[in-house]
């Protein structure tokens, strides 16, 4: 979030502050305290309505996996889901909830978990600026929003919006955000390949794991798609000597792999590209199937030729 807030802000003509400081943070996380110095720069030089716009710095990353990850999704309703799925991942102590959704619109809130402070102000229409980025990544067209019933994207009332906040009318307030019609847009996907000795039944389940990508997917729903019972498909997989739970895992720890490899994402966000619920999930299954933590491995394998290395994750993973 840090460095799409900084994208946005040079987006929008905004000098952002203390340039050094911004040196040391912006190759990592940008701490929550700098966040809000941010913001507060942005509402100094061109008002609250500024900040619904610093959404659009994350189309300065559309080729990252992370990007990519949510703005494949089918619809702007799954999208949020993936949204959802992050920030339990990072366990936010901000989270979006879904309060109602038709075809063309979806009503959200901004609520923190309990025992911790609602969302600033600020920090609600700047991750509504960012929800409304990744509709318009999705394909959503012609994308229109409210807070709390006032207009503030793509035209904001200005002095309306400082009653608003002033009066703390805003708090809890729903956002909602319509559009009227959808582009469906194709997006790269990372190939992980099943082990050639596998029978062709554990090879499509292994091909239904990676086209998940983030999305939880579980036996039941691959025995629906294979046509099969639960029973029988575990009866199946269990006379090649495999399990649901062992291809799941093989098909995660190679994606993982080549994320690592590429050495240009964090190992966090490596854990939630592949489908771990959290990042001591990803840690501890990862290390199990290798041997090494994810930051062992790339640290021990990264930057090797790109032939080396997929053979390397593949036989890691196996």
């Amino acid at each position: 979030m840090g460095r799409v807030l900084l994208e946005g802000m040079r987006l929008q003509g905004i000098k952002p502050p203390h340039l050094k400081e911004i040196g040391k943070q912006e190759g990592a996380k940008i701490q929550l305290d700098f966040k809000r110095q941010l913001l507060e720069v942005a509402v100094s030089q061109r008002g609250l309505s500024v900040l619904i716009l610093l959404g659009e710095g994350l189309h300065k990353f559309a080729h990252e996996p992370t990007h990519l990850a949510l703005c494949s999704a089918r619809s702007p309703f799954e999208m949020v889901q993936r949204w959802q799925k992050l920030e339990r991942y990072i366990h936010s102590r901000h989270r979006i909830k879904l309060v109602a959704q038709a075809e063309f619109s979806v009503t959200l809130q901004h609520v923190a978990l309990a025992g911790f402070p609602a969302p600033l102000f600020a920090e609600d229409l700047v991750v509504l600026g960012v929800i409304l980025a990744l509709c318009k990544a999705n394909g959503a067209d012609e994308i229109s929003a409210t807070f709390g019933g006032l207009a503030v994207f793509p035209h904001c009332n200005a002095p309306e919006l400082k009653v608003m906040v002033e009066s703390g009318s805003n708090r809890g307030a729903d956002w909602k955000i319509c559009w009227k019609h959808r582009s469906t847009r194709e997006y790269p996907q990372v190939e992980s390949v099943p082990l050639s000795d596998w029978p062709a039944t554990a090879t499509r389940v292994f091909q239904f794991v990676a086209e998940s990508g983030i999305e939880q997917i579980t036996i039941n729903s691959v025995a629906r798609k294979l046509g099969y019972s639960v029973r029988s498909l575990q009866r199946e997989l269990n006379g090649s000597g495999l399990t649901f739970t062992e291809i799941q895992s093989s098909e995660r720890v190679q994606r993982a792999g080549r994320y690592l490899l590429g050495n240009q994402i964090a190992v966090a966000e490596v854990g939630f590209l592949c489908g771990y619920s959290d990042q001591a999930h990803f840690t501890r299954q990862f290390k199990k199937a290798t041997g090494v933590t994810p930051a062992k491995y790339r640290e021990s394998f990264a930057g090797k030729s790109t032939g080396a290395s997929t053979s390397t994750s593949a036989s890691l993973s196996a």
